[in-house]
């Protein structure tokens, strides 16, 4: 279900694997910027992050806050996070359409 996701959202199909194949090694959230080591990748899981958090249409403050601090560990400035933030709501708009 999330690779699809991911998919739809246009990323790779490589990106989407070297996700899969990271996931599978459990990593370490204490320091997750080394298992995604590149920008885009980061803002990929990022926008992985936002469409599950908008899958109910709401964004709770617990939410948020932890996609605002996945944000800073991953180094993703709050210009982008909020394009990212308006790109997740406007695919789940289109989605629902």
């Amino acid at each position: 279900m999330v690779a699809n996701v991911l998919l739809r959202m246009g990323c790779e199909s490589a990106e989407v694997e070297q996700l899969k194949d990271a996931l599978k090694q459990y990593p370490d959230m204490a320091h997750l910027e080394t298992h995604i080591p590149d920008h885009d990748s980061r803002l990929n899981a990022m926008r992985l992050l936002l469409a599950v958090a908008f899958a109910d249409n709401a964004l709770a403050s617990e939410e948020l806050d932890y996609i605002q601090r996945m944000a800073s560990r991953l180094s993703i400035n709050d210009t982008e996070l909020d394009q990212l933030r308006q790109e997740a709501l406007r695919m789940r708009a289109a989605w629902q359409s």
